[in-house]
């Protein structure tokens, strides 16, 4: 699985919207567009934000070891 498509899937199932994600982490929306295009990769604290939003903090470690090990595969 490429970043890309795990960020979508895990954008699908949070209650987030492109938009709301976008306006929750203080970037634009259409970063998170390009993010989910696979057509550029967040920042790594952003990308650490991005987890513990759409996983929680409970989870938001293993999420950003996850995601890392994905990019580090595309990369």
């Amino acid at each position: 699985m490429k970043f890309n498509q795990w960020l979508h899937e895990a954008v699908i199932e949070s209650s987030y919207t492109r938009a709301s994600l976008s306006k929750a982490i203080g970037c634009s929306k259409p970063a998170v567009d390009k993010w989910l295009a696979g057509d550029s990769i967040p920042r790594v604290v952003t990308l650490y934000i991005i987890c513990g939003l759409l996983f929680g903090s409970a989870d938001q470690d293993k999420a950003f070891c996850h995601s890392a090990k994905l990019l580090q595969c595309t990369g």
